[in-house]
């Protein structure tokens, strides 16, 4: 299977108390290559997180209430507190979250559909806990047709989407999809404290 995104293993401060195990996942590059373990955290495992809804948004997806900017119907990148954020048109806090294509594209060769998605989970925390992404997208919607001449052949059973090439959903990996981007801002809340407390600053 493929897996559009590779993460890195999240490290925590050892103030964490009982902080839980991380996921061991294998992957390789390619069906030639040996298969590699990568430790991941899913949002249930990663160290004093609660999973939560996110707060409510407003019409654009923007974090309703927040107010960084004036409304001015224009989307803008804006560095808030040592991380960037995006700005969108009422002037509220955002992060983009989309799926962005539907031809082939590279990846990396996972087990399962849930060990897809939490790869997924473990990128998306490693890229809100950075401080310096705005969004992320799933490259990929929907597998190749491996009935189609037209594919490249090496190309051709690939499993990059979140669906199958007749629209199937995969439903592990995107049930866990649906539970990080559900909570994806109060998860940046949470990691924007931490860095706080970790370094002696102010809290929120």
């Amino acid at each position: 299977m493929k897996l559009t995104f590779i993460a890195a293993a999240v490290v925590y401060s050892a103030a964490c108390v009982a902080a839980p195990s991380p996921y061991k996942v294998e992957s390789r590059r390619a069906a030639t290559k040996p298969w590699t373990s990568y430790e991941a955290f899913s949002i249930d495992r990663i160290p004093g997180f609660t999973p939560s809804p996110d707060p409510a948004l407003d019409e654009y997806g923007g974090w309703l209430g927040t107010h960084v900017g004036n409304p001015d119907g224009f989307f803008r990148v804006r560095k808030i507190n040592g991380r960037w954020w995006m700005v969108d048109p009422a002037g509220n806090l955002f992060l983009a979250k989309a799926v962005a294509g539907f031809k082939p594209g590279a990846g990396w060769l996972v087990h399962t559909q849930d060990e897809r998605g939490i790869f997924y989970q473990n990128f998306v925390n490693e890229l809100i806990k950075g401080g310096a992404c705005v969004g992320w997208h799933w490259f990929k919607y929907g597998d190749n047709d491996p009935t189609d001449p037209l594919n490249d052949p090496s190309n051709r059973d690939s499993n990059k989407g979140l669906v199958t090439w007749d629209f199937k959903r995969y439903e592990p990996l995107v049930d866990r999809m649906r539970e990080i981007n559900n909570c994806t801002y109060n998860l940046s809340r949470f990691h924007e404290k931490f860095s706080r407390i970790s370094s002696g600053g102010r809290d929120l």
